[in-house]
């Protein structure tokens, strides 16, 4: 009887562990999307209002909507703001999307290079700042033609090695002109 006691005891214990592991954890500023699905067809999935609330750290309130995202699946995507644990609730004029809640941990990034959203800056209303307080200096090239470094290839080893280029030489934003039209 002891046995069977300490067996059931250790199993509740690792059943509870494998719970607390499966809390999922996001990236501060990395969008993250939140899968909701229902079996029902519909005749126009896209006319669906799907809205989200999340509730985080100090107060912090983000309104976001979802989006249809094909084979009965409906998206939530979300960036996170601040460290800590966030909940999620869902609004839907269905009631098979409406009222699921889920929660998730925002953990610190670990780029160095993201720094969150872009704003202007209120002291000067001619400079860009990012939400974490980074001075955002823009250094553009323009690379129209950058589609046909690979044209035709299976890999994209000449777009990749440009593009390292740019950024060793501190270019932060690229200018492309995109266009539907056939060249061959």
């Amino acid at each position: 009887m002891r046995r069977l006691t300490l067996f059931a005891l250790c199993w509740l214990l690792m059943a509870i562990s494998a719970a607390a592991e499966e809390v999922v954890t996001v990236a501060r500023w990395q969008p993250h999307d939140f899968t909701f699905r229902m079996n029902r067809e519909l005749d126009n999935p896209f006319t669906v209002v799907l809205t989200a609330e999340a509730n985080g750290p100090g107060g912090v309130v983000l309104r976001v909507p979802g989006f249809y995202d094909g084979n009965g699946t409906w998206k939530v995507r979300l960036s996170p703001t601040v460290e800590g644990d966030w909940s999620i609730v869902t609004r839907s004029s269905l009631p098979a999307l409406d009222n699921h809640a889920t929660a998730f941990r925002c953990q610190r990034n670990p780029s160095s290079m993201v720094h969150g959203g872009l704003f202007v800056d209120v002291t000067h209303p001619r400079h860009f700042v990012y939400e974490d307080g980074t001075r955002f200096y823009l250094l553009g090239y323009e690379c129209d033609w950058l589609w046909a470094l690979d044209l035709g290839k299976s890999d994209l080893t000449a777009t990749d090695a440009f593009l390292d280029k740019l950024v060793a030489n501190g270019f932060n934003y690229i200018i492309l002109n995109t266009y539907a039209h056939d060249t061959g």
